[in-house]
């Protein structure tokens, strides 16, 4: 190996012989990774472009830590498994154990040279997928930036492993290769869902797993659940959507928490927002004035197919929801901001919470059933009642239906 026999002038007589089949190791395993790495590159949209930026500040990196600490560690070699002919202490200093000790000393500033480049590149690599759509749109390339955040750190430790090789070094070296592997075994776990990922489409009114503030991707545990990481991450519904950029409902449901792609973790299991057909007549749950999305997320399921009794009573009682009949054909039923119109005003479709079961009777229809089976031997009075259906069921007929509620009910319409 070239490099190695130009640097036997610059060993002490006493140090140990090079490692070489080490060195061979290692240099084997770096070329396997970045040549893996170039692959899965080349895949994802953006992917040549995020490249182009580690490269640049590998470089950087290099040239910052000769300037600086005056320590010679091609770490953009490194990455490629090119470790460099002379990588050695720019002290000019012939005792090996001086360039061990030269590093050691000058760590904590070399370290703090590359947590600073990587902070301003990782910037520049998320600017390029904003630009390619996202996180949500772009799952591969999200995937590839997020292992570049070790990558810089495995790239540093492995020049760090040629030097100290170098320089007849074990001690020194055993403890770098341990965090390395550790690196290496963390890179090669975020990319298997590489080839699977697939583009996440979101929507308003999608409950999502989002990171709370000051929180990392990677203190999140996906095989978990959201409510066992209290800590880490927050659960609720999107408000407002504008590209990579989120706007989530808060515990009252207001649209207050703001988010970026990145932050979001995801659906909820199982929270994706089924699609309902919503037509003339039906009985729907939709949302009032006082409505709170954790009481709402309490009802469950069988609680909901007994809108008269129990905790969907008390949330009507409470103006939190209401259950009324749809008096039109839904306008733009796929758009959260479609309307749907109701006996004297009207809501979005976003407001619905579902329909009201098949056969299951809502508040007052019982009573009306009745009232109509009285009066079937006045059929004069039931032909009213079904000119005044008519008429109710008309939208150009609203504001007079107001009116005349507020006449018979004493309240108006209730929304």
């Amino acid at each position: 190996m070239r490099y190695i026999k130009k640097y036997e002038s610059f060993k002490d007589e006493n140090s140990e012989p090079v490692n070489e089949e080490f060195l061979g190791k290692l240099i084997g395993g770096i070329k396997n990774m970045f040549k893996k790495s170039q692959e899965r590159t080349n895949k994802a949209k953006g992917g040549k472009e995020v490249e182009v930026i580690y490269q640049k500040y590998l470089t950087s990196i290099t040239t910052e830590l000769a300037k600086t600490a005056q320590i010679d560690l091609n770490v953009a070699a490194a990455a490629k498994g090119d470790l460099p002919a002379t990588a050695t202490a720019t002290t000019n200093d012939a005792n090996a154990k001086l360039a061990v000790d030269t590093l050691k000393k000058k760590k904590a500033v070399m370290d703090q040279i590359v947590q600073r480049i990587k902070a301003t590149a990782l910037k520049e690599m998320d600017a390029v997928l904003t630009k390619f759509g996202g996180a949500a749109a772009n799952p591969q390339l999200k995937i590839i930036i997020d292992t570049k955040k070790d990558q810089f750190e495995m790239d540093y430790l492995n020049a760090q492993i040629a030097y100290l090789d170098k320089a007849g070094d074990k001690t020194m070296i055993a403890a770098i290769s341990k965090d390395r592997d550790a690196l290496s075994k963390k890179i090669e776990g975020e990319f298997k869902d590489f080839d699977t990922a697939k583009a996440v489409t979101y929507a308003v009114g999608d409950e999502v797993i989002y990171l709370l503030k000051d929180k990392k991707p990677e203190e999140y545990d996906k095989a978990k659940k959201p409510e066992d990481q209290k800590a880490i991450v927050g659960v609720h519904k999107i408000a407002e959507l504008d590209g990579d950029n989120f706007t989530l409902e808060d515990e009252d449901g207001k649209p207050t928490i703001k988010k970026t792609g990145k932050e979001i973790m995801g659906k909820v299991e199982g929270g994706e927002k089924v699609e309902v057909e919503y037509k003339l007549g039906d009985n729907v749950i939709y949302k009032r004035g006082k409505f709170n999305e954790e009481s709402w997320k309490k009802i469950t399921d069988d609680d909901k197919k007994k809108p008269n009794e129990g905790p969907m009573k008390d949330l009507q009682d409470k103006e939190e929801i209401g259950i009324k009949a749809i008096k039109s054909d839904v306008k733009e039923p796929k758009n959260p901001e479609g309307k749907v119109e109701f006996e004297g005003f009207e809501k979005k479709v976003s407001d619905l919470l579902g329909k009201v079961e098949a056969g299951v009777q809502v508040e007052g229809e019982e009573d009306l059933q009745k009232k109509l089976g009285e009066m079937k031997s006045k059929p004069e009075e039931l032909k009213k009642v079904a000119s005044y259906v008519d008429f109710i069921s008309k939208p150009e007929n609203a504001a007079k239906v107001a009116e005349i509620e507020k006449i018979v009910g004493g309240e108006g319409a209730q929304q």
